[in-house]
């Protein structure tokens, strides 16, 4: 039932494309039969190559009455008959309304989804969601979005061709993309020509004048005339498959690792490949030679914690895997590739002697790629050593080597069949399904392990989306380099920045920079404990992640609470129009962004007074107890290893309340859309009374400031009876830069933030119900 009606939403969604009804080419048009074979041939020549730089585009040129429709429709037909016709669009001067530019390109999109799955599922994810795209009418767009960007996804055997007759009685000259072979026929207009000049990708041919079948040649050409060589779209195949797959796999019949050329010279040596090209004479099967590639080419990855004495690449790429002597590391290899080998599959995946880690550059590519390698693979075994079959137990996995290590963290995320082996290589709990992650028992044990659900770790993609989420699954786990918690995560991110082993915890200091200019989570700086060597507004280590939901962020309230407390303020307030002026300057604060070093960071800012040390420094903890006052909160206590008072014996402090974005979220969540502004205004008033997490800042010049790493959360709220206006006031654009400068000692050792408040007499007035935006120029 869900998949009908999830196929009805797609059909639904494509409907809405512009399409050109009775464009397609006619059968009972096209060449008179025994002429123009030599044309055809040369034309067919030109469509039919799979080489990358051969031409895209044939253009066909021609006075009128010379032929080029009929040559269009023949072409058409013969690539019809062999089912690679993408697409046949014939413009016509007579149904001007219904064939014209503006549903050229559509129609084109709709018509490849039908020939090719793979077409209409990248299209289909380019026009979800987004009725405007779907019913645009501008040539230009069409082309770029429903053409080019769904081709950049395909791994097409043998190019689809797409004819259009006519184009000079279309009465636009856009440029046609490159991806797709195209014939194209019109006459020899100068902004046609000027638009589709000769060159590597573009071929012209020319019809003569006047077009006389009796010097034209008298064998007719039909569809099984032409002759085919599948080699060349078989290797096209073979090459993008091996592309997308580890550069290095082992061939679980010899033992032996396969690099990428050896894999793919690897199907050529089956009978298969002999059956495929002979078959394929006069007619391409491409979903045959899909369907083989694809079989032969399913690899099997191993998610395992390494040992002492691993077999590293260059242990074994002159010997067979089962030539290996006995030892734990190499018996746990061999038995593996035994293992998939017994399964049926032909191909696998070890990261111990897979990836050459002395190759600075394949070592850096498999940090990248390894998520997308494992979420490619048909299948991913997990070896769970310190498991026994014989002494196992429901709570074992949860409790197990394997579920405490950072690499198998991603690994199994991006994983979309595991099962799980014990130590002695029997399927934990003996289970006997083919995928063990659908087992309601292994279901259970990740969920107790990881604190996620099922549901929710299936979600998850490779990319900058679901930051928080993936910050806490890494929080509580273990690697043997410390560097490697920063980049076992590069994949499940995205994240494709130098790798630098011996740089120590500033890796996770370059991850989270990176995260945070990419994805602008605020949620990143949403951590307490030690600060980074690398800024001090990122943490030292992702253990300050343990929470999914950071307590520095106020929680959404439920709407009848809201619908109160919103009742009660605008009794209560004498001039809503201050409520609506604060939102609007709010709402238009800029997101967090990093460039050039230099961190903008958006808010509220509240200056502290009377800073006091209240305690001595423990001695275990190394912890100092402050208090400071401030007319927005009262007093506030502050814990804090810093010595704040260490540049002439004082300091100003700020705190900031960064979280507006997280509040504006909640509130359009909550349907605050379709609210009239004064009601969203008061709403988001009321939020901003919550208490939340605050930010500390601590000068230690005129101009430098730092953020104070404090050992526990800063709580505060707004007290009762606070103007709107001195909330107003305290709006700011934060922009922070680090660098190392050396003041006193303990600089040297946490780095410090060079921070910029932006005066609220900089603040410049949009319009009353339009708001105020912050001007954020750089000083130093």
């Amino acid at each position: 039932m869900l998949n009908a009606m999830e196929h009805a939403t797609e059909s639904i969604e494509l409907d809405d494309l512009p399409y050109a009804r009775g464009a397609r080419f006619e059968r009972e048009k096209g060449c008179l039969p025994g002429t123009r074979k030599t044309l055809l041939q040369e034309i067919c020549e030109i469509l039919n190559s799979c080489d990358e730089d051969a031409p895209r585009v044939c253009l066909l040129t021609g006075v009128a009455g010379s032929g080029k429709s009929a040559v269009a429709h023949s072409v058409s037909r013969l690539y019809d008959a062999q089912q690679r016709l993408g697409s046949s669009y014939c413009f016509s001067k007579t149904d001007v309304a219904n064939c014209n530019p503006k549903n050229l390109f559509s129609t084109i999109a709709r018509d490849l989804s039908d020939c090719d799955p793979q077409f209409k599922s990248a299209l289909l994810q380019v026009v979800k969601n987004n009725r405007a795209l779907r019913t645009s009418q501008s040539p230009v767009e069409q082309a770029e979005r429903l053409i080019v960007e769904p081709s950049r996804h395909l791994l097409p055997i043998g190019p689809l061709v797409v004819v259009i007759d006519a184009l000079d009685e279309s009465g636009n000259e856009d440029t046609l993309p490159t991806n797709l072979r195209f014939l194209i026929t019109a006459r020899p207009e100068t902004d046609i020509l000027s638009d589709l000049p000769p060159g590597p990708h573009i071929v012209h041919k020319q019809l003569g004048d006047i077009w006389d079948p009796l010097h034209q040649h008298t064998e007719a050409i039909e569809p099984h005339s032409l002759n085919f060589d599948a080699t060349t779209p078989i290797r096209h195949m073979v090459n993008q498959t091996v592309r997308s797959m580890p550069r290095v796999l082992i061939n679980t019949t010899t033992g032996r690792l396969y690099d990428r050329k050896q894999q793919a010279a690897a199907f050529e040596e089956l009978p298969i490949y002999g059956k495929l090209v002979s078959s394929m004479v006069t007619q391409l099967d491409r979903t045959r030679i899909y369907r083989e590639v694809k079989q032969f080419y399913r690899y099997v990855m191993l998610s395992h914690k390494w040992e002492e004495d691993e077999p590293l690449l260059q242990k074994v790429e002159n010997i067979s895997v089962y030539d290996l002597e006995p030892s734990p590391a190499n018996m746990k290899l061999r038995n593996f590739c035994w293992l998939v080998r017994s399964l049926g599959f032909r191909w696998a995946w070890s990261d111990t002697c897979c990836v050459d880690k002395s190759n600075n550059v394949v070592l850096q590519e498999s940090l990248v790629a390894m998520f997308t390698w494992y979420r490619g693979s048909s299948l991913t075994i997990v070896y769970l050593r310190g498991v026994s079959s014989k002494y196992q137990y429901p709570g074992s996995l949860q409790k197990s080597i394997w579920n405490t290590r950072a690499w198998t963290y991603q690994e199994y995320i991006a994983a979309e069949t595991v099962q799980f082996y014990t130590e002695d290589w029997k399927p934990y709990l003996d289970l006997t399904l083919s995928n063990h992650k659908e087992s309601p028992i292994i279901i259970s044990e990740m969920q107790e392990a990881t604190g996620v659900t099922a549901k929710e770790m299936a979600v998850l993609r490779s990319g900058l989306d679901r930051v928080r989420e993936k910050l806490y699954l890494a929080s509580s786990r273990e690697t043997t380099l410390v560097e490697d918690a920063a980049y076992s995560l590069f994949g499940i991110f995205n994240v494709a920045i130098p790798a630098i082993y011996g740089e120590g915890n500033r890796a996770v200091g370059r991850l989270l920079e990176h995260i945070l200019t990419g994805s602008r989570d605020i949620t990143i700086l949403a951590w307490t404990g030690s600060a980074s060597s690398y800024n001090s507004c990122l943490p030292m280590d992702l253990t300050v992640y343990n929470q999914l939901v950071p307590p520095h962020i106020p929680p959404p309230i439920k709407k009848a609470e809201l619908d109160n407390m919103v009742a009660a303020l605008r009794s209560s307030l004498p001039d809503p129009s201050l409520a609506v002026l604060l939102y609007d300057r709010l709402y238009s604060l800029p997101s967090p962004s990093l460039s050039a070093s230099r961190l903008q960071l958006p808010g509220i800012v509240f200056h502290l007074t009377d800073l006091v040390r209240t305690s001595d420094r423990d001695p275990v903890t190394n912890v100092c107890v402050y208090h400071a006052m401030t007319s927005m909160f009262g007093e506030i206590e502050i814990k804090t290893a810093d010595d704040l008072l260490a540049v002439d014996g004082r300091t100003d402090l700020y705190l900031v309340h960064p979280w507006i974005r997280p509040l504006l979220d909640q509130e359009f969540s909550a349907g605050a859309a379709a609210l009239d502004k004064t009601t969203q205004a008061l709403r988001f008033v009321v939020r901003l009374g919550q208490p939340f997490g605050a930010l500390l800042f601590a000068s230690v010049s005129r101009v430098e400031y730092r953020r104070v790493a404090a050992d526990g959360l800063i709580v505060v709220r707004v007290r009762e009876g606070v103007e709107l206006m001195e909330l107003m006031e305290g709006i700011r654009s934060i922009e922070v830069q680090w660098c190392w400068h050396e003041i006193t000692p303990s600089m040297v050792v946490l780095g410090y933030c060079m921070l910029r408040l932006v005066a609220p007499s900089e603040l410049s007035v949009v319009g009353s119900t339009k708001g105020v935006v912050s001007s954020c120029e750089r000083a130093y």
